[in-house]
């Protein structure tokens, strides 16, 4: 059994809409060098991405050398064109990107997609190894559970989530996990349905939280790490303050906190995470 207990949140407010911004999703790779000795050393350069949308001109995903001792950014051009990429993660090898499609109308369904890209570590490209539905409407967020063998996305516009086994050449397999949201909040213009907003697996990747901006709750499903499934009731609903609108959140290094921040009030809600019985 898992349990959350809730601190007191903030209170600055600045309401604003998911719309009103472009995306801009960065994600560091750290180049080496190999030494006259033979060893490989970590140096200050780092290939950046960065996701957009392509409503404006921009075309997919961007990469960017950097130089963390300059701070200098040397454009490297478009790595992957491909329609709005708005969030991406990449696996803990730094070989394998996935990225969302916050889109609508994938292949004439009422649903986005998910790619998966081959990341080229000495150049930046990505070359596309293939593309799945998200199994819901305007994807936002992607993540790998602990062991990169299972990816999860959140459906913002239809307010699901899905979860897609990783195959071994690192494509998305078919989706094995499905669950919908239902209900409203306390904002008649932004909360009026599900948002599912980030999905995401806990330290010790027993379970899946699901943070909804449409509900004002975070929910705890079980999560099974050899078979890839999700337990569709949730054991623990965690809520905000009403109208707050949790966005994405965060587990705290030691694993005993968890973190969301509020898009809709701009507050952030800080959970205890109390593991009460582990197998």
């Amino acid at each position: 059994m898992t349990a959350f207990k809730t601190y007191a949140p903030g209170t600055s407010r600045a309401p604003t809409t998911k719309a009103e911004f472009p995306t801009l999703i960065l994600l560091l790779l750290p180049t080496v060098v190999t030494s006259t000795l033979g060893r490989s050393v970590r140096v200050s350069g780092y290939i950046l991405y960065v996701g957009t949308y392509t409503i404006r001109g921009s075309k997919g995903i961007y990469a960017f050398r950097f130089d963390s001792g300059s701070g200098r950014l040397n454009p490297l051009g478009l790595q992957a064109k491909t329609e709005n990429p708005s969030f991406f993660t990449v696996d803990s090898k730094r070989s394998l990107l996935y990225a969302v499609n916050e889109i609508n109308d994938y292949r004439g369904t009422q649903s986005g997609s998910v790619c998966a890209y081959k990341v080229d570590g000495k150049n930046g490209r990505l070359h596309v190894l293939n593309e799945v539905s998200s199994k819901g409407a305007g994807p936002c967020y992607v993540s790998l559970d602990k062991t990169g063998r299972y990816a999860f996305v959140a459906n913002f516009q239809s307010g699901s989530i899905a979860g897609f086994p990783v195959l071994e050449d690192g494509r998305l397999g078919r989706a094995s996990v499905f669950v919908q949201g239902y209900g409203s909040s306390a904002d008649l213009v932004r909360q009026k349905e599900p948002h599912a907003h980030s999905v995401a697996t806990s330290p010790d990747n027993r379970f899946l939280v699901l943070a909804d901006l449409g509900l004002d709750r975070l929910f705890v499903y079980p999560f099974n790490s050899s078979s890839g499934q999700v337990t569709e009731a949730a054991v623990q609903v965690m809520r905000t303050r009403a109208g707050a609108g949790p966005r994405h959140f965060s587990f705290h290094p030691n694993g005993r906190q968890l973190y969301a921040v509020n898009e809709i009030d701009s507050t952030i809600t800080v959970f205890a995470y109390e593991m009460t019985l582990r197998k």
